[in-house]
């Protein structure tokens, strides 16, 4: 197990968000990087015994570094499932598709399964959109941009939940939410 030394998160409106962990290990783990790249991660975040706040990504880089002679120092990146869309380019036509459903299919295509749409203008059909050369995650990003719409990260406090929200207005945010 380990235990996490520092931390920082960045995260704004319509980006990925960032969370980088400095974490150590009492035992000295015989870790293939192969068991903790691509799979999730879960940071919780304390104070006393109330939960400020949680994340929930994909470990995208691990390395090892120094040993202690007590402890062993690890570095870790985690992103959020919508990142894996950036490793992939795509060539294809959507024909007479709404926003909502391109960019659920794309969405689904990179393995993003919690979001949440809150549309309150309708977004009309397209007779076609191009995606050329681009990557699933700038094309997923110029067609929100064009509709008008922002995405963030919905992290639930009270579990490890976390859902990806696409808003076309700022009304649909919470009353307590603060701006990332």
């Amino acid at each position: 197990a380990f235990a996490v030394v520092s931390f920082h998160l960045n995260q704004s409106l319509s980006s990925l968000f960032s969370l980088d962990l400095s974490l150590v290990s009492q035992q000295f783990l015989s870790l293939e990087f192969a068991q903790v790249l691509d799979k999730m991660a879960y940071l919780t975040i304390w104070q006393g015994d109330d939960v400020q706040r949680r994340v929930k990504g994909v470990v995208t880089w691990f390395e090892l570094g120094e040993n202690d002679k007590n402890q062993m120092l690890y570095s870790m990146k985690v992103h959020p499932p919508l990142w894996r869309a950036g490793l992939r380019q795509n060539f294809r036509i959507f024909q007479n598709e709404d926003i909502k459903s391109i960019l659920g299919t794309m969405l689904q295509e990179n393995g993003v399964t919690e979001w949440s749409p809150l549309f309150s203008e309708p977004h009309p059909s397209r007779e076609f959109c191009v995606q050329y050369g681009e990557t699933d995650y700038d094309f997923l990003c110029r067609m929100a941009a064009e509709e008008g719409i922002f995405f963030y990260e919905e992290h639930a406090y009270k579990s490890t939940d976390q859902s990806l929200v696409l808003c076309d207005t700022v009304r649909h945010l919470p009353e307590s939410f603060e701006i990332p």
